[in-house]
């Protein structure tokens, strides 16, 4: 069965996934969308996926002589960040109350 790295999980930002199989001459299929990989549905893997959002990856082995592997899955969660906060008022130098809540004086 195929191995994806890194495994599936919980990401802040995007993730080059690589596929491997330790069966000699096996191709891979995958897809992305959480569908059951086959020959005629699916992509044949050759080079590092990038996952950018959150996708369900599902690949299996294949080599000429052998029974397919089992399908392997491996959901990925591209988190992301919650929006920076900002201060009200922004930064500087005061003389007198900010609302009333703050005083800031510049020496």
């Amino acid at each position: 069965m195929p191995i994806a790295t890194p495994a599936g999980g919980a990401y802040l930002g995007a993730q080059t996934v690589a596929l491997s199989t330790s069966t000699p001459n096996a191709v891979i299929y995958y897809t992305l969308n959480g569908s059951t990989p086959s020959a005629t549905n699916g992509f044949v893997y050759s080079n590092p996926l990038t996952i950018s959002a959150s996708e369900v990856l599902k690949a299996y082995a294949t080599a000429t002589g052998m029974v397919a592997s089992a399908v392997a899955t491996n959901t990925y969660t591209i988190l992301q960040p919650a929006a920076t906060p900002t201060a009200s008022p922004a930064g500087g130098s005061f003389v007198g109350n900010t609302n009333g809540d703050v005083i800031l004086y510049h020496t």
